[in-house]
């Protein structure tokens, strides 16, 4: 008799919330809430990876990159560290987008036909007694929606008639599925308790409410603030101290992939978000306490559910003669690119030296959108020069540009105008054939015809 035994599906490595599977090397991979952004990444950003985002001189694009990633993490439920020594993290928080529409499935298994809608009115979350008002019910079993069924027999792709319809397709579009700005959801199978989406549809012009971050996970660490002494930090240097709290996060709170974990049990993303790293106001003993911080922290979330996005001025260390984008920067910037997984960097047009900022094709977009360094995590090449479409393959690598407008923030490819301009033009004639229009034309006289003899 054979040993082989078939895995159920209790033995099933589950998911994370809000995570999926990459296509090409099967990481693991989480959204930035951007997902034109996940399309040049590769999917979404890999489990363990480090993202740096180049800031602009003049603006703040970078931020609302940051305040993307962390109003994901708010919708999925991931736990979330926020460390800045520029602004307070409050600040931060105040500016995040809201995603839409707020609408969450019970944990609560219900019967079928039931759908149970999270109340919006913060005042049902408890009542005077302190115990929680009933979710209203929504009976769903009377209005069951029916596959569409085609209205004649193909006779020509026959074949294809007895195939399964997509319901996306066939029935009626969920909000939040529009070209640009989709919501992408991974398959779930049936029985699971909840269903959260890998990337949210979020809007600019709303913001999360104060009651959905007081219930969220999460912390931050104000490095210009008092210091905490709970943790004996001491007065040591700021980047030593943001290392032992995010350590004591990974390691005490079960997000270490080297910490074993009983068969079945569900894991949670941890996201660090670190606003303006190695600014003027990071008072570091020495130029290298940042890479040795970099070279420590992406060690400590290689075997992590963890994942980080920093926002970094790198204006403050390029050289004054280089006009935006010129990769003029001292060797400590390129050092420090090294040390993270993914690089891009946002170049307004705001100032720009570059020739096509001054086009009209340029006013549809506030700026260029750089790839400096791709992710390259279990595989020999990026995984976006196979899968992304907006950046294109390596061989035929597409300029980008960044749009943002009042309700989204995009990454779209750039292109030009023609060389002429898009307007109608009329060519003008050459001269030889002006001249040869204006000459009369040589008048043919009638002939006597009275001198003919028949």
């Amino acid at each position: 008799m054979s040993s082989f035994r078939k895995r159920g599906a209790s033995q099933q490595p589950k998911l994370p919330p809000g995570t999926k599977l990459s296509a090409h090397n099967g990481q693991v991979l989480v959204s930035s809430g951007v997902p034109s952004l996940d399309d040049v990444l590769g999917g979404g950003l890999a489990v363990g990876s480090v993202v740096l985002v180049l800031a602009d001189r003049r603006t703040s694009y970078a931020e609302v990159l940051l305040n993307y990633f962390v109003a994901q993490g708010l919708a999925s439920g991931h736990r979330i560290h926020m460390a800045s020594a520029d602004s307070h993290p409050g600040e931060l928080l105040s500016r995040l987008p809201s995603w839409c529409p707020e609408v969450s499935v019970s944990s609560a298994p219900a019967t079928p036909g039931t759908v149970r809608v999270a109340a919006a009115d913060s005042s049902t979350t408890a009542g005077a007694n302190g115990s929680v008002p009933p979710v209203p019910e929504i009976n769903t079993a009377d209005k069951a929606v029916e596959p569409a069924q085609p209205e004649e027999k193909l006779k020509i792709a026959w074949r294809y008639q007895n195939l399964p319809t997509s319901q996306g397709r066939s029935g009626p579009r969920p909000p939040g599925t529009a070209s640009g700005n989709r919501t992408i959801t991974p398959s779930i199978p049936a029985g699971t308790a909840t269903a959260r989406p890998f990337c949210e549809s979020f809007d600019l012009m709303r913001r999360v409410r104060p009651e959905v971050i007081a219930d969220a996970k999460l912390s931050a660490t104000y490095l210009d603030g008092p210091r905490d002494d709970s943790h004996q930090l001491g007065d040591r240097d700021p980047y030593e101290r943001l290392f032992s709290e995010v350590a004591r996060i990974v390691e005490g709170e079960g997000f270490s992939a080297l910490t074993p974990t009983p068969p079945g049990t569900e894991r949670n993303i941890f996201r660090l978000v670190i606003h303006s790293l190695a600014s003027p106001f990071w008072e570091a003993s020495s130029d290298e306490a940042c890479l040795q911080f970099l070279h420590a922290l992406r060690g400590l979330l290689r075997f992590s559910f963890g994942t980080c996005m920093i926002t970094m001025p790198a204006h403050v260390y390029r050289s004054a003669t280089a006009g935006g984008a010129g990769r003029e920067e001292s060797g400590w910037v390129r050092r420090l690119e090294r040390m993270c997984d993914a690089v891009v960097e946002l170049e307004s047009f705001a100032g720009s030296r570059h020739a096509t900022a001054q086009t009209p094709t340029a006013n549809q977009y506030q700026g260029y959108f750089y790839i400096h360094k791709q992710p390259q995590l279990n595989s020999l090449v990026p995984s976006s020069s196979k899968l992304s479409i907006v950046a294109g393959s390596q061989l035929s690598g597409n300029s980008l540009a960044f749009r943002l407008r009042r309700h989204k923030f995009t990454v779209e490819t750039f292109h030009l105008p023609p060389e002429g301009g898009v307007s109608e033009r009329r060519v003008e004639p050459p001269k030889s054939v002006t001249r040869r229009a204006e000459r009369p034309a040589a008048r043919s006289e009638p002939r006597d015809t009275k001198s003919l003899d028949f």
